[in-house]
């Protein structure tokens, strides 16, 4: 760390203290990276640090806000050792982090500084109104939140009910039957579980009178109470409006879906997948005399979009595999939680296994979901980028003073065309120690053209098929190589450096 940069900042007193902490912040995404993360520190308690903070070889402070401190002794241990226990004060929080560079790992140093804070947390408790300076999310009487985007001027009403219905399909097909059943008319259970200048969560609680099995629903007997806990959150500068929610089912043969009424006029969904991301169109044609009726349920893998070319929505997942967009004036995204049914197949005769309850999704089951309002469609939106580091945080590993030059930073490489995706870099199949294979895609209708800059020496760069078959050499120009891609075109790149 350059110790002449600091003392010369002027966001800086002479009244810090340097410790002998660093941490090291792995970006794994193409973006350059400003966001509220949460942190994990461990600071021997003989260091008496009273404000903890950080700052780069620069300079450049970055805060660091505790909400839990405790006392803890975490143990070193070889197998050829006896433990060694230290005595720690384990500090939980969040840590404003900014320009972490794409593909990077930057190092930062832990200060004693005290910082006057703000005072200005997220939730006002008094309206239950979480706010930042881009979103606005108001929690209503029935657990429902009406969600308004600032930076476009749009307010999505009585977002995030749950609604649940009988199941009597099977593994390859969802039969719907009634009753259904919903929150709308939920009284739950809201209070504020954090709240601080950089993060501020409200937990609603909703109890559901449920059937308990398929027989008690076709009898339409409520006998099964569901509890659904959702935590609503929201972080200094984000565009994100955040959930948590946690289930413990405890009944049989139905589908819960998270509601969203989106309000848009829109005429085809897109569910990103493999390599790419799909339209489909909302249309439903008249099938009452097709042999087999269609499925309006659609896989997506980080997110899907719904947009009126003029705003929209995206509901970003982390392990959630089904949407469906409903035939409603609303067009409410419905995200499937689980679908639990009985498991019976008929191949040939019909096979009962009703026995056998894995297919049911009892027990306590989690959930993550994040909603992004956005101008334009997903591209204009930036989608895409966002939901990766959604699903992509910022890594935190705590180390030693592990800076010996006046660099705190180390780049790997960066595609800077922001519409071109990351896929993988892995060992070329030639097994050779120095040759490496990058694939990247284009998931956009539209021809693109992208420089990838590399910030280690590289030796030569081939355009080389999915089995790594040479098709043409490519040029290299300051560690830097130019590709075009076609639209849902995939590259393979060989580098050897």
């Amino acid at each position: 760390i350059n110790t002449t940069n600091i003392y010369n900042n002027p966001q800086l007193s002479d009244t810090f203290k340097l410790i002998d902490i660093n941490i090291d912040v792995i970006n794994p995404t193409n973006s350059n990276r400003s966001e509220i993360t949460k942190l994990f520190l461990d600071i021997p308690k003989t260091y008496e640090v009273k404000s903890p903070n950080f700052i780069d070889c620069d300079g450049n402070l970055y805060r660091f806000i505790p909400t839990n401190i405790k006392s803890t002794q975490p143990v070193v241990e070889q197998m050829i050792d006896r433990p060694l226990y230290m005595d720690m004060n384990t500090y939980e929080g969040y840590i404003e982090l900014y320009g972490i560079n794409p593909f990077s790992i930057k190092s930062l140093k832990l200060i004693d500084y005290e910082i006057t804070a703000k005072n200005n947390n997220i939730i006002d408790e008094s309206s239950l109104c979480i706010e930042n300076e881009k979103l606005k999310a108001t929690i209503n009487n029935n657990g429902t939140i009406n969600l308004f985007d600032k930076q476009n001027n749009l307010t999505y009403n009585e977002i995030g009910y749950f609604l649940d219905e009988g199941e009597e399909g099977f593994a390859w097909t969802n039969v719907p039957f009634e009753p259904i059943y919903n929150t709308l008319n939920s009284k739950p259970i809201i209070s504020v579980i954090e709240n601080n200048e950089f993060y501020g969560a409200v937990k609603i609680i909703h109890k559901l009178m449920l059937p308990s099995n398929y027989e008690d629903r076709k009898n339409k007997i409520e006998n099964t109470e569901l509890t659904i806990e959702l935590i609503v959150s929201l972080k200094k500068h984000s565009e994100l409006l955040d959930f948590e929610i946690l289930v413990n089912n405890t009944c049989e043969s139905h589908r819960l879906r998270f509601m969203i009424p989106s309000g848009l006029n829109a005429k085809s969904s897109f569910g990103e997948g493999q390599f790419d991301v799909v339209e489909r169109s909302l249309e439903r044609p008249d099938t009452k005399d097709w042999v087999e009726q269609p499925m309006y349920d659609y896989p997506l893998h980080n997110f899907m979009d719904l947009s009126d070319n003029t705003n929209g929505i995206a509901v970003i997942v982390d392990g959630l595999k089904e949407y469906e967009v409903l035939n409603d004036k609303q067009n409410t995204i419905a995200i499937t939680l689980f679908r639990a049914f009985r498991f019976i197949i008929a191949p040939s005769s019909k096979q009962d296994y009703t026995f056998q309850k894995g297919s049911q999704c009892l027990g306590i089951n989690n959930y993550k979901i994040s909603l992004l309002p956005h101008k334009g469609n997903w591209v204009e939106g930036d989608v895409y980028n966002k939901a990766i580091c959604k699903n992509n945080t910022l890594s935190i590993v705590q180390t030693g003073d592990n800076n010996k030059g006046d660099k705190s930073e180390i780049c790997f490489m960066e595609i800077l065309q922001k519409e071109i995706q990351f896929s993988t870099i892995k060992k070329a199949e030639s097994n050779l120690f120095n040759e490496y294979v990058l694939r990247l895609y284009n998931p956009t209708n539209t021809i693109l053209t992208s420089d990838v800059k590399f910030y280690t020496k590289i030796n030569s760069a081939e355009l080389v098929t999915l089995e790594e078959e040479l098709i043409n050499t490519l040029e290299i120009e300051n560690n830097k190589i130019t590709i075009e891609f076609l639209p849902k075109k995939i590259i393979t790149i060989k580098i050897k450096l």
